[in-house]
């Protein structure tokens, strides 16, 4: 069977920039950042982390969902991962010309979400017996996909992808490969994750992952000798792949091609990172691609601002694309 061409069609975002794409690329390019100061009455004050980038809260949630006729009891019984995901994989699908479900192709669409594991410390401080009937879903990573197919009507594959920090770019690669090799026409894919918590904040603290810095413009320096740590944020982003030809019959606006995809493991320590893993998945990637490595013109690092990260990192990268990549 002949392997089909893989192109993205639609964006959509949440994030500490903001919820428009257009906008959220605009301040990227001005190097406009999304971290604040932790507020010291906030309840994630403490364990001696001061920065975060938390999602900006949008005020036409109501109005967004109706377009779609979302009922609003599914809206409010969300978590907040949940709806920053469903917010920006509808915004995907409008991107992408989509403004209904029936406008997509019923079994041969899907959903793919990556995303984290939540601890529902929001419900901590609530008795048991006060508590919501459906608290309990949100502690289930496939929530988001669940209510993602609510919201969306699509009635396709879906899975959910928890790989840590390569979740969503996972997802990304799987759905890539069903559309190649003629699985579905259509796929939403993408990622959301909100550990804004006391239990997550102090646990990488407690690691010296997270920067102890107080300076926003400055904390998150990643390949910078003087960098100390992440800065914890949350957020969700959404694609809408397409086979070539089914984008084209419909007439979308083709706005990128997937050439190639990998995914490898170094097999080495829990949170010690090793260059091993990150090169081979680099080279299989360029290889699946057809690519050499004079061919690719931008990195888009992991850069978490961690000493040994940043380090590892910078040394596969070097090994695959030499002085190209200084």
């Amino acid at each position: 069977m002949r392997e089909k061409d893989v192109v993205i069609t639609g964006l959509g975002v949440f994030s500490s920039l903001g919820n428009n794409v257009d906008s959220v690329w605009e301040d990227i390019l001005v190097n406009r950042s999304g971290i604040k100061l932790i507020p010291r009455d906030s309840w994630l004050s403490g364990h001696g982390v001061h920065l975060l980038a938390q999602a900006v809260p949008s005020s036409d949630f109501s109005q967004f969902y109706s377009r779609w006729n979302v009922n609003k009891k599914v809206v409010r019984n969300m978590s907040r991962a949940s709806n920053m995901f469903c917010y920006s994989a509808l915004s995907a699908l409008e991107h992408a010309g989509f403004t209904s479900p029936s406008d997509l192709p019923d079994t041969r669409s899907g959903i793919i979400v990556g995303t984290g594991t939540s601890l529902c410390d929001e419900h901590q401080s609530t008795p048991i017996q006060d508590r919501n009937p459906t608290w309990f879903l949100d502690t289930y990573p496939n929530i988001t996909l669940g209510q993602a197919a609510l919201i969306t009507g699509i009635t396709g594959f879906g899975t959910t992808i928890v790989n840590a920090c390569t979740s969503a770019s996972l997802a990304i690669g799987q759905a890539y490969q069903m559309l190649k090799n003629g699985e579905a026409d259509v796929m939403l894919v993408g990622g959301s994750d909100s550990r804004l918590s006391p239990s997550f904040l102090s646990g990488f603290s407690q690691l010296n992952m997270h920067t102890r810095s107080d300076d926003a413009e400055r904390a998150m320096r990643p390949f910078d000798k003087l960098r100390s740590g992440f800065v914890l944020g949350e957020g969700a982003a959404a694609l809408v792949l397409e086979s070539r030809e089914h984008a084209e019959r419909r007439g979308a606006t083709i706005l990128a091609s997937i050439c190639g995809f990998a995914s490898s493991m170094d097999a080495y320590r829990m949170t010690d990172p090793c260059p091993k893993g990150k090169e081979k998945a680099m080279r299989w990637a360029l290889e699946d691609a057809k690519l050499s490595p004079q061919n690719i013109d931008y990195i888009n690092a992991h850069g978490t601002s961690t000493l040994a990260n940043d380090r590892e990192e910078a040394t596969a990268t070097h090994h695959v694309f030499g002085e190209d990549a200084l």
